[in-house]
């Protein structure tokens, strides 16, 4: 994401005693100052502010804030949210964002001339408003207590200009401009999370090693290769050159950039196995928009203090090679899950449709809910019941863990758990649950609930591997439609030999852009999608612990190193090929002034 460069510092209220936080605010089209925002999802906005200690600015930050319009679910969740990332914040060198602070946030507003402000009742009291929940309602509210003047949460959208212009705010009054103009910062006191500033997400990685290549000046020997596809007989031609000139200016920097794609991959797998191994946590959410990328040279174009416009373009390559260029950091642990799974994920339909989403959702996910089209027959004694044959003998087939919900049980009181399924000899399946079912009432139905673990998580970095390689979501998108296929096709072996003469994996692996370790990349993709063979990283959906994590990470480790073993030996191989090609005519000439002093 970008930001805008013409922010500045506001005039803001000091949020904590011993830090103080200054939100940065930027002109609109209008000249006016609003809140430099720069993220926003389903529960939360991100506003981009300063740590300030002692009068002194210490450190650019994100503060994330609820919406104003959340409700008192949301904020039981943003909470839970806060508690785990208080966890996360215990080991810096792991690629999750870390947490720098938890503030109480007083209602707050941003007038047009950038000042922050508590708004005071719209009526005129003179009070600043205060908090307030009634029983029943499922919203915060914002209370004058001396007038009784009262504004909810469930229409903030619509009566937010109450908050916005005089006698709410005291400055401006008398500036026509401004005087009823700002923007709603905080709609009533909750706690935020002050975390680390990462200001680039996934979608912008392709764009930053293009800028990064631009810098160095690699980017014409690189385009000059991936631009187009070449012919059958080109095709050839040039996995000949690749092999006799290895490190040409264009084959260098094209295995450049994948060893820094490679390199990122490898920090994603990393974090998801500290989660998954040292904190039991299913992050439940991974997705491009929850990946940020950091640019560790800074700004490219600037200046060029390291004095690579005096060296050769394979030095300045291979400079690009021996150290990271790019750090990675999971956000966003919203839908989260620390060693229980919970049913609170994707519950909204919007969020399950998002475009950024879907290639990353595993089946599970894509169905967490399905409908019991035949009526369930619960035997209380055995505390079980036979299993709808539209639920049984597939790969997303009923298992321990699942939840039967009664549909008109919107406390869900009597979720069922199930806890084991067996054959029943005739072709079908018993389910023993726990539970209490509901009271027998004409026209019952219920559904199947897939909680997300640990599985869902690998896909969902499969996924992503796939969109750092090409680039596209489309790209990952038509993979689904891959890894779908050989799921339904159990005779399938996951290994080249199997699937090199089918077309749909010839496309996927081909729209990798750069020709190197493209069946190795494609398997260790499919291995982290495809579940249940012997090569693949998880068996079953329901499959619990580090395990599958830890030997993802490895894979990609080992790839990782594949590649940089490639590189050396691709300079070890042009030093000898440019040496003997200087040598050879020197021989020569050597060769012809023995023979002729012999004459």
């Amino acid at each position: 994401m970008t930001l805008p460069v013409s922010g500045r510092l506001t005039q803001s209220q000091t949020l904590q005693s011993n830090v103080s936080y200054e939100i940065l605010a930027r002109q609109n089209q209008e000249g006016l100052n609003v809140p430099m925002q720069i993220g926003s999802g389903k529960f939360a906005k991100v506003y981009k502010a300063w740590q300030r200690s002692a009068r002194r600015n210490v450190r650019p930050v994100a503060i994330k804030v609820l919406h104003d319009h959340a409700t008192l679910a949301d904020e039981r969740l943003f909470k839970q949210e806060i508690d785990l990332l208080k966890e996360l914040t215990t080991v810096s060198t792991v690629h999750v964002i870390r947490t720098l602070d938890i503030v109480h946030l007083p209602p707050l507003a941003m007038c047009g001339c950038g000042v922050l402000y508590v708004p005071q009742c719209p009526k005129g009291c003179g009070q600043p408003l205060g908090r307030l929940e009634r029983p029943g309602h499922d919203y915060p509210l914002l209370h004058c207590g001396r007038c009784g003047y009262e504004i909810s949460g469930e229409d903030i959208q619509q009566r937010h200009t109450d908050l916005l212009r005089p006698p709410a705010k005291t400055c401006c009054v008398g500036n026509p401009a401004r005087a009823s103009r700002g923007t709603l910062v905080n709609f009533v006191e909750r706690e935020a999370v002050v975390m680390e500033l990462v200001e680039h997400g996934l979608t912008d990685f392709s764009s930053l090693q293009q800028q990064s290549l631009v810098q160095i000046g690699a980017s014409g020997a690189y385009s000059a290769l991936a631009s187009k596809r070449p012919g059958t007989l080109a095709a050839v031609k040039r996995r000949v050159e690749r092999r006799i000139f290895p490190d040409r200016e264009g084959f260098l920097a094209q295995r450049v950039v994948l060893l820094q794609k490679l390199y990122l991959m490898v920090q994603l797998a990393e974090a998801v196995a500290w989660l998954h191994g040292d904190k039991r946590i299913v992050h439940k959410d991974l997705a491009p928009d929850n990946i940020m990328v950091h640019a560790l040279d800074g700004a490219p174009g600037l200046t060029d203090w390291r004095g690579e416009a005096m060296r050769e373009l394979r030095e300045r390559l291979r400079g690009r090679a021996s150290f990271p260029s790019f750090d990675l950091k999971v956000i966003d642990f919203g839908l989260a899950d620390k060693d229980e799974l919970s049913r609170s994920w994707y519950e909204e339909q919007d969020v399950v449709a998002s475009a950024i989403k879907l290639p990353y959702l595993s089946p599970e996910a894509r169905r967490r809910k399905e409908r019991v089209s035949e009526a369930l027959d619960f035997d209380p004694e055995r505390s079980s019941f036979t299993v709808p044959a539209n639920l049984w003998n597939t790969y997303l087939s009923v298992l321990p863990g699942d939840l039967i919900s009664d549909l008109n049980d919107t406390r869900h009181d009597h979720d069922l758990v199930i806890v084991r399924v067996e054959p029943d000899g005739q072709g079908g399946a018993v389910a023993t649950f726990e539970g209490t079912p509901g009271p027998r009432v004409g026209g019952q139905k219920y559904e199947l609930v897939r909680r997300l673990g640990e599985p869902h998580d690998i896909y969902a970095v499969g996924g992503l591997f796939y969109y750092i390689l090409t680039g596209k979501h489309e790209e990952a998108d038509r993979l689904s439609s891959l890894v779908t296929l050989l799921q339904e096709d159990s005779q399938r072996s996951l290994s080249p030999s199997s699937l090199r003469m089918d077309q749909y994996y010839l496309g996927r692996r081909n729209a990798i852009p750069e020709p190197f370790l493209r069946d190795e990349l494609m398997l260790l993709i499919l291995r982290a999608m495809v579940r249940g063979r012997p090569e693949s990283f998880v068996q079953s959906r329901i499959d619990r612990g580090p395990a599958a994590a830890q030997a993802l990470l490895g894979e990609t480790r080992r790839i990782y190193h594949l590649l940089e073993d490639e590189l050396v030996a691709a300079g070890f191989r042009g030093r000898a090929q440019r040496a003997l090609l200087y040598m050879t005519p020197a021989a020569f000439l050597l060769g012809w002034l023995l023979g002729w002093r012999a004459c």
